[in-house]
């Protein structure tokens, strides 16, 4: 049988090789293995070659060349170029046995000590595995007060996979960096670089500050610290902080010439503009005017609304670099107030709880996935319970008391992540809800609440290796409707209800060896009871709650170095029976979602 063939392929053709083109790895992807042959195996079969090395602290070291220039191309080719086999590398005699245990056995041990010359070497002479393991030892040993000097040598010595993962650490710790004398070694254009990002974490009028103090103890041309301050988002900055900047003399130059700031021109412009014209200039979608990612956020869940009055779904975020509250385009899967809320991961769990639709008290357990943004619900408790406490122990979610309704819980029961299931706990001394919950030397201290018939001032622990809770003292005043959070080994009980008055007084406690031991805190600047609290960059926050006549917004933080309590921005939903968690980069790299 005869092939047809098209008139266009009627004459033969060449048939053309197919190409495949092979990306080189980075080195950061590269992981060192070990040889199929040992480094005796080789010599015994006579694989390899002898050479001499000279080393920069005068060693004359014999070496198999053969193992070292399977490493290293640099080295292959000085090897190559030597008849004789002697070649003079740049580096120390420990850096040499260093490559060489790498080279014949796929491992090295190197010291902290000997960092700073592996990279070099590394980068010097392409030892790719070796540069992985400098990167991953750079990381390992990263702290805030290495963090630009380890960021300079990653910028210059290793890949930049490494050198991003570095500066996100500077940029991330930006308002800690600050405050060092020796950040203000930084180069304009490192400054530059790294307040550009919007991951640099610190408030505009913080970084400004640093700026005039770094460009006055530098010495800075008025050239370079505008070319800084084209990065400080000024528009960022309350009408206040604007004005009291400007007129320092450090901003002389700039605000008689405003045009030398781009950023600043704007904002001069914005805020000799009317309200409304403000509002719509913060929506340009300018890099300069976007908000900075917070390290750490306050994600609230559900509550009991002021309008429309009752739970509701809403999800709001504090952002403490601005300062300010923002409703999310998502919500709970269905109403609660007088829940608990508890992260591990990236998961936020919300437990039990109150909806006035449906089951009116709450076995529930539902999971947000902070990545994927989706809701499951997973195995429900073992009793309803609303007004109820939780908190984490050992990784596992401990719910204690509540009530079901009918009546105030003694039962306790924890979550375990793992299997699904809930599991029972030993009971408490006395049936509480409405009652603050806290876990401080892994125990857990159940403190104040309403039992029924009384609000209480007794604190139970639960020590979980005895398995058994015990009355270990009172607070100075009953309370419920309260929640607890601990900062420095010390239990802070906020205000509440004490049976007759919402209160705003602080108790402070820590255990001592035969009793607790009380500090003195200065009241909440407001009454409230059933407020959200959290410990936000070493602060305490609290949100929301109920103050008579009722439901507030206001939003308060505590301060222990300063022991002051300062006002902050008012929720956009007035909320009581709220809660909410601190987010961060440990829960979602996602941070930007929620700001």
């Amino acid at each position: 049988m005869k092939r047809r063939h098209s008139s266009s392929s009627s004459l033969p053709r060449k048939m053309s090789l197919r190409t495949f083109s092979r990306q080189e790895k980075c080195l950061c992807e590269t992981k060192p293995k070990k040889f199929r042959k040992s480094f005796y195996d080789m010599t015994y079969q006579d694989e390899t070659c002898t050479a001499i090395v000279h080393t920069t602290d005068g060693w004359r070291v014999p070496v198999y060349f053969l193992g070292l220039s399977a490493i290293s191309m640099p080295m292959y080719e000085a090897f190559l170029e030597s008849s004789e086999k002697v070649v003079t590398f740049n580096l120390s005699v420990r850096l040499l046995q260093i490559i060489s245990d790498l080279a014949y056995t796929g491992a090295c041990d190197i010291q902290k000590e000997e960092l700073d010359e592996a990279i070099i070497v590394a980068h010097k002479y392409k030892i790719f595995h070796l540069g992985y393991m400098c990167g991953e030892m750079c990381l390992s040993n990263l702290r805030i007060t290495n963090a630009l000097e380890t960021y300079r040598k990653s910028s210059q010595f290793l890949c930049e996979h490494y050198a991003q993962k570095i500066k996100r650490f500077v940029t991330r710790n930006f308002s800690d960096l600050i405050k060092l004398d020796s950040f203000k070694e930084v180069t304009p254009e490192e400054l530059c670089s790294f307040a550009s990002e919007d991951e640099a974490c610190v408030k505009e009028s913080e970084i400004l500050e640093f700026i005039l103090s770094w460009a006055k103890t530098n010495r800075i041309k008025t050239i370079e610290l505008g070319m800084v301050l084209e990065y400080v988002r000024f528009t960022k900055l309350s009408l206040h902080d604007f004005y009291y900047f400007v007129n320092l003399d450090a901003m002389s130059p700039f605000w008689q010439k405003t045009e030398l700031v781009d950023s600043l021109e704007r904002t001069r412009k914005l805020h000799e503009a009317p309200v409304a014209t403000r509002r719509s200039a913060s929506q340009r979608s300018l890099h300069v005017e976007s908000s900075r990612i917070p390290r750490q956020i306050l994600l609230c869940m559900g509550g009991w609304a002021s309008l429309p009055a009752g739970p509701c779904r809403f999800i709001e975020t504090f952002n403490p670099l601005t300062n300010s509250w923002k409703v999310m385009d998502f919500s709970l899967p269905y109403c609660r107030a007088y829940h608990g809320l508890e992260v591990v991961g990236n998961k936020v769990y919300i437990i039990g709880g109150y909806d006035s639709n449906g089951p009116v008290y709450h076995n529930s357990n539902w999971c947000f996935n902070l990545t994927t943004k989706e809701w499951n619900e997973l195995s429900p408790m073992l009793d309803k319970r609303c007004y109820i406490g939780t908190v984490l122990l050992e990784n596992r979610i401990v719910a204690v008391g509540g009530h079901d309704g009918r009546m105030r819980h003694r039962s306790v029961e924890e979550y375990d992540l793992g299997t699904n299931q809930w599991y029972t706990l030993p009971h408490l001394n006395t049936p509480r809800s409405d009652l603050a919950v806290v876990v401080l030397q892994n125990k857990v201290y159940a403190i104040g609440g309403f039992s029924g018939q009384e609000v209480l001032s007794t604190i139970e622990c639960y020590d979980p290796v005895s398995k058994v809770w015990e009355i270990v003292g009172s607070l100075q005043s009953p309370r419920s409707g309260i929640k607890a959070v601990v900062v420095d080994d010390k239990i802070f009980v906020l205000g509440g209800f004490n049976g007759t008055d919402r209160l705003k007084s602080v108790e402070c406690f820590s255990p001592g060896l035969n009793r607790l031991l009380f500090h003195d805190v200065p009241d909440m600047l407001q009454t409230r009871s059933n407020y959200a609290v959290s410990v936000l960059e070493g602060n305490i926050f609290v949100s929301g709650g109920f103050s008579e006549p009722a439901v507030i917004g206001k939003c308060e933080y505590y301060n222990p170095t300063t022991n002051r309590w300062n006002l902050v921005e008012n929720m956009i939903v007035e909320k009581s029976a709220l809660s909410h968690i601190p987010i961060s980069y440990q829960n979602t790299e996602n941070m930007f979602e929620f700001v």
